[in-house]
């Protein structure tokens, strides 16, 4: 938020302060067992007063759109945009005295609908791709990289909250629910309302999009108030998504040698084995601690929203991560989506994009301050630096919501998922653990 503020003041404003609202608590419970685990800003040693701030996209792109229409009024303003424009092609220009891979980039741009007559041509020494998860920018200029699918789909709305039958501590409180197929989480907006993601099953995703609105409330209210229900049973290799993690790119099988016995598949099979052999005695110290007595009963003591009604359409996609290699060519960097994609389930998305842009412009700023080659790769350069920096932390997220999503992909009386409900209630204990994970879960 502060870096925000401090490239778009208008974000402080009144106005649009008015549509950003703060979350003191955070709640994680499970629909398996009795486990939870409740975060409380007062016991934080940070001393914010909150957790985190959610504004509203619409919001947060207006007032950027409106800095960048401020910035760009005048005749000597220092910025120019193109809006709307397509990209047509986007190519590297020789220069005499420099390597042909080190050129200024050329882009051609095309209004929407326009002839090609209409085209205008921008000549840069530096490109910065933040075109999305399918970004034109990284397929034209052919950054590798690597992913896998979640086999999930996550359905996004916002909703309103019964104001009637909902405490006040709920519109402050982040919710997130493990159910058998996936988390379901809500984090609340200003005027009781509320936006969902709610990750699940491809199959179960498609149900819940064909419901009436009345009968998806109906099923949201049950997943958020149902009583937890020990009776599913799994295997422990039930929570081991062998195929999952072999489909990855990084292994490099095709389907056909998945199907044969491809060499990645030969390779999990030992760990597989291990896992299963070691199951036995993980499932017997996991139902020993998760009889134990509750150090805590926070379920009972937490309120939970009661929801009345959508505010908006209902929308789906599919769950992937997704890692680029390299996030620097010479004259091009990648942010954002463009660079990585991770799961939604901590809401960091959006909050590893902003620091990515922050970080890259601080090192352009120092580069031109220093009157060095804001483009170039060299040692110690601002796209070398900006990649050294940015690139660890993204994929350090990546994989470790990974790990949330095999541990918590774990149906609750498998030995994960007993481990996982026990473990919850050591945490909710361990209070200097519990507000370092609450800090990562923040993006501190």
């Amino acid at each position: 938020m502060e870096y925000l503020k401090s490239i778009c003041p208008g974000i402080g404003d009144a106005r649009v302060a008015s549509r950003f609202h703060s979350y003191s608590y955070m709640h994680v419970w499970e629909s398996t067992s009795r486990a939870s685990l409740t975060f409380d800003a007062a016991e934080m040693s940070h001393g914010e007063g909150h957790l985190g701030v959610i504004g509203e996209n619409a919001v947060v792109q207006a007032a950027l759109f409106d800095r960048l229409q401020e910035l760009g009024s005048g005749s000597s303003a220092p910025l120019r945009m193109y809006i709307p424009r397509m990209l047509k092609s986007l190519e590297r220009l020789p220069v005499d005295g420099l390597p042909q891979s080190e050129g200024p980039l050329q882009a051609t741009l095309v209004p929407p609908g326009e002839a090609e007559e209409a085209a205008e041509v921008i000549t840069a020494r530096l490109v910065v791709a933040a075109d999305g998860a399918m970004s034109s920018v990284r397929r034209i200029f052919g950054f590798s990289g690597w992913g896998y699918g979640y086999n999930q789909r996550a359905i996004v709305c916002s909703l309103r909250v019964d104001e009637q039958a909902t405490a006040e501590k709920a519109m402050s409180t982040a919710y997130q629910r493990y159910l058998p197929t996936g988390p379901v989480a809500l984090l609340p907006l200003r005027e009781g309302h509320m936006s969902l993601v709610w990750s699940t099953t491809p199959s179960e995703a498609r149900r819940l999009q064909m419901c009436s609105d009345v009968e998806f409330i109906d099923e949201l209210n049950r997943a958020l108030q149902a009583e937890p229900d020990g009776s599913l049973l799994s295997p422990l290799s039930a929570s081991i998504p062998v195929p999952f993690l072999y489909q990855s790119p990084l292994f490099g099988s095709s389907e056909a040698e998945q199907s044969s016995g491809s060499f990645a598949e030969t390779a999990l099979r030992g760990p597989q084995r291990l896992l299963q052999a070691i199951g036995a005695e993980v499932e017997s110290m996991a139902k020993t601690l998760a009889t134990a007595p509750q150090l805590s009963d926070d379920a009972a003591a937490m309120p939970l929203p009661v929801i009345a009604s959508l505010q908006s359409k209902r929308f789906s996609f599919d769950l992937k991560q997704e890692q680029a290699w390299r996030y620097a060519h010479a004259r091009l960097a990648l942010v954002g989506d463009a660079a990585h994609t991770i799961h939604p389930m901590a809401g960091q998305g959006l909050n590893l994009g902003i620091a990515d842009a922050e970080c890259l412009t601080r090192e352009i700023k120092r580069s031109v301050e220093s009157g060095a080659d804001i483009g170039t790769l060299a040692a110690d350069s601002a796209l070398i630096n900006y990649e050294r920096e940015r690139a660890p932390v993204a994929l350090g997220f990546g994989l470790g919501l990974g790990a949330l999503h095999l541990t918590y992909g774990a149906q609750g009386r498998s030995a994960l998922g007993l481990a996982r409900g026990a473990g919850m209630g050591v945490i909710d204990f361990l209070k200097p653990l519990k507000e370092r994970i609450a800090k990562i879960a923040m993006g501190s």
